[in-house]
């Protein structure tokens, strides 16, 4: 029994790791690209307001911004079984964004929100 619930958890995580691996590739290959593109550019400016150079920076706020790391990796494995991790066909990317928005703010904002 152990083992067929063993195969059977394996099995899941395997799609959602696999997409996890490409995705994280893809972006750091975009990263350091477009780093690299941007570098040799002389007309790339930089949008740095007077008042951001008082800004003290502060050690310990690096933990909550790198922590979205594994923020990002966890939602690949949200998903309970294989229909809850695929996003249905022919549905837009906006909709996506829609349908989780009313989700997670029509508790928080109320219904009027959606109207």
């Amino acid at each position: 029994m152990k083992s067929a619930r063993l195969r059977r958890t394996s099995a899941l995580a395997a799609r959602p790791t696999a997409c996890l691996a490409v995705l994280s590739m893809a972006f750091a290959l975009l990263y350091v690209v477009s780093n690299r593109l941007a570098s040799g550019r002389s007309d790339v400016g930089a949008v740095v307001f007077a008042w951001e150079h008082a800004i003290p920076f502060v050690e310990w706020t690096i933990v909550p911004y790198v922590s979205i790391c594994g923020f990002f990796a966890l939602s690949f494995f949200v998903g309970r079984d294989p229909q809850e991790q695929d996003v249905p066909e022919g549905v837009p990317p906006a909709d996506h964004v829609r349908d989780f928005a009313k989700l997670k703010l029509e508790g928080w904002m109320g219904e009027r929100w959606m109207r």
